[in-house]
Parts: structure tokens; sequence; C-alpha cells
């Protein structure tokens, strides 16, 4: 649309943005500041998404209130707004990460938060680490080493209203959508699952953000 602008809110946190109850944050001003988040993936006990597939989620928006009590997803939420935003596009999280896996998987979601700590998802994206340059030539990560993702979510249209708060939120797993990640070079077709530690890395060396289609 020709009256958007694209905006940048960065992620940041003390190193604790596991869970609804961590401290991470949204915000449109970069830290100097850098950190990571550390989070703990196993394939045997993923995190849920809330659809039914034979609806093709055409159905109610998801509220992720309780799955976000999950210390495996991490939650970076924007302080109440202090007037309406109105969003219209695909989103783009651009973000940092590592893992101790060769491969696993990167769930994002952007959710409108209420006065009453509702959390309905507006758009989702995923992306399989090792496809994170190519389809056509896929690259496993090294453990521990700091890699690029951008991931774009699903297109969206929504306002969110004065005293409500933007959050964006990490994960690995998706259950009813996606098949869990083994974590292994066989994703889902191996036999043998693998615990990872995926840690995400923001600050001035590693300035993870979302990009948001505010219109006017």
């Amino acid at each position: 649309m020709p009256d958007t602008k694209y905006v940048d809110m960065y992620l940041q946190s003390f190193g604790n943005a596991n869970s609804s109850y961590g401290d991470g944050r949204l915000n449109f001003n970069a830290s100097k500041e850098n950190k990571k988040d550390t989070y703990i993936y196993n394939p045997e006990d993923p995190a849920v998404q809330l659809i039914d597939v034979s609806e093709n989620e055409v159905a109610v928006p998801g509220n992720y209130k309780d799955e976000e009590k999950r210390k495996d997803i991490l939650c970076y939420t924007s302080e109440e707004l202090e007037a309406d935003l109105t969003i219209t596009g695909d989103i783009i999280a651009e973000f940092y990460a590592s893992s101790t896996a060769p491969d696993t998987d990167w769930v994002v979601k952007i959710l409108d938060v209420d006065e009453e700590g509702n959390s309905i998802k507006l758009a989702d994206g995923l992306l399989t680490a090792k496809y994170r340059n190519s389809f056509a030539k896929p690259e496993f990560m090294k453990a521990d080493e700091v890699y690029n993702f951008i991931i774009r979510t699903s297109k969206i249209s929504n306002t969110f209203k004065k005293g409500h708060k933007i959050r964006f939120t990490i994960t690995s797993s998706a259950k009813n959508f996606i098949f869990p990640h083994s974590n292994t070079k066989k994703s889902f077709n191996s036999t043998k699952i693998v615990i990872a530690e995926n840690t995400i890395y923001h600050g001035e060396k590693y300035p993870s953000k979302i990009i948001l289609p505010i219109e006017g």
C-alpha cells in the first residue's frame, strides 16, 4: 500500500524471555546491550499450534495465553500502545540464532495482547534452519555458531487498539501444524531425536527485530 511505512521493533531482554512471564520486550528503539535468550526444545514435548486443520484455520483466532506459559517459547512484548496502530501486509522477522543441534525449526508468531492478557494470534511463519539460504542447497548448522535468519509471516491486516500490546514469540515446534523436528540431519524421518538448546541473540552486535508494515 502506498501509505505504508516499514518500522523496526527490536527484541530485547535481560536474558530471560522464556514464557510470557519472562522479561522479553519489543521496543521501537534499538539497544546497544548484547543479550541472549536460550530455551530447551524437546521433540517429544512440542509446543501446540491452536488450529483445526480440517477448517484450514477458518475459525476464531487462537488465544495463546495459556500456551505462552511454556519455558520453550520466547515472548517479546511491547509496552501498552498509546494510540491505535494499524498494520497491513506481511511482517518480516529477522533474527540471529544458534543451536546445539545441526538442524531445527524456527516458528514465529505475531499476537495482539489485550488488557486482560488474552494473546490472539494474527500471523505466523516458520523456517527449517538448514533452508536459511536456499531450499535447493540446504546447509546444516555448526554447534553454537550464530546464524542470521529471515522469516516472512502470513499476511494480515489488524488494528492494535490503544492499551493493547504487540507480542512476538519464537519457538521450535507447532504440534498439529508441522511434525516435531528431531533436531537431527534427517529431520522428521529420523528414528533418533536430540534435545537442543536454541538461543536467540539481540543487541548492537545482533540486532534481531521484526519489521511491521504500519499504515499512515
